[in-house]
């Protein structure tokens, strides 16, 4: 997923911040995503990897 976006990156990069920051939000939301797709799966993710540490928003639900 990060492979398809780095062709993305360095035309951001020529062209101005305001689109590079639109492409690294959008890349950090499919990161956020994904990851907690891995965690059900107890699989690794890319914020795991880097060390990165940031709360999941997975509530615990109840039996009813």
């Amino acid at each position: 997923m990060i492979k398809d976006y780095f062709p993305l990156l360095f035309q951001a990069i020529a062209v101005g911040t305001e689109e590079l920051l639109k492409i690294l939000h959008r890349l950090y939301q499919l990161l956020k995503k994904n990851g907690r797709k891995c965690h059900r799966y107890k699989k690794m993710t890319v914020f795991n990897i880097l060390g990165i540490v940031y709360k999941t928003a997975v509530k615990h639900r109840q039996a009813a």
